[in-house]
């Protein structure tokens, strides 16, 4: 991460420079995502919530309002998609879900748009992630089908590319057997995530799938392999350089007292 924002800093100086507005408004909500995983800064008025895309960089309002004014349906989309994504990496699973389900929305009303927003495969993926998550705690029926209809997408470009998109399937897979209560394949599917991502060098996926294993672990009561999952998490995040994800892991472990 720490090489990305030095170069996305680079950009937004340039952007400045020759008055590309409409690509600035894009990077300075990227940059604001990544300073919140780096945990870099306070975000202006939020109590320092690592969800939330308005701090120094950026402020997430103004760029939903502008998006709505200007009828700019990728730029909602933009933020709608990293929202989501940092309400799930922080656990605030619900928040997640609604972020989702009003990008969803959003989407159905402008088809093809999730296509040109150029997050197709985070949205898949990412929706995934949190309709088995909501799957699992209720609503199960629903939101296991949309779990499904994202592993079908994944599993079309895991024929076609491996190499990016394995890992992401196999993720899901293990989230849809823990769904379904199938304790084993969830565990193989996990170990599989994970050493698949390791081997592809998605090094942050590679983090996620062991804090999902390490959390599996938990529910099955195994606390010993939970926090070597937690530990490998940890350093994983570390390593990419998402410091506030760190301390959210060490903050999992010390609420687990293990």
């Amino acid at each position: 991460l720490q090489s990305l924002l030095d170069e996305m800093k680079v950009a937004v100086v340039t952007m400045n420079q020759y008055g590309q507005r409409f690509q600035l408004v894009f990077t300075r909500l990227l940059l604001q995502c990544t300073v919140n995983l780096m945990g870099l800064g306070q975000a202006k008025g939020n109590d320092q919530d690592p969800t939330v895309l308005t701090g120094d960089v950026s402020n997430e309002e103004e760029a939903l309002t502008t998006g709505r004014k200007q009828q700019n349906v990728t730029l909602q989309l933009v933020v709608m998609l990293y929202r989501m994504w940092l309400a799930y990496y922080f656990r605030r699973y619900r928040q997640a879900a609604e972020w989702a389900i009003t990008r969803r929305n959003l989407t159905n009303e402008r088809p093809g748009m999730l296509l040109r927003s150029g997050g197709i495969v985070h949205e898949t993926l990412y929706t995934g992630l949190i309709a088995a998550e909501i799957a699992r705690t209720g609503d199960s029926d629903e939101w296991r089908a949309v779990l499904i209809e994202s592993m079908e997408s994944l599993r079309r470009w895991a024929d076609l590319t491996p190499w990016n998109y394995s890992h992401k399937l196999l993720l899901l897979t293990a989230e849809l057997a823990r769904v379904d209560g199938e304790d084993e394949r969830a565990a193989d599917a996990y170990d599989e995530a994970i050493a698949t991502a390791k081997r592809h060098r998605f090094v942050h996926e590679q983090a996620l799938a062991c804090e999902r294993a390490a959390m599996f672990s938990i529910e099955r009561g195994n606390r010993i392999t939970a926090k070597t999952y937690f530990e490998e998490a940890k350093a994983l995040y570390a390593e990419w350089g998402a410091h506030a994800k760190v301390v959210d892991v060490m903050d999992q472990v010390s609420q687990l007292g293990i």
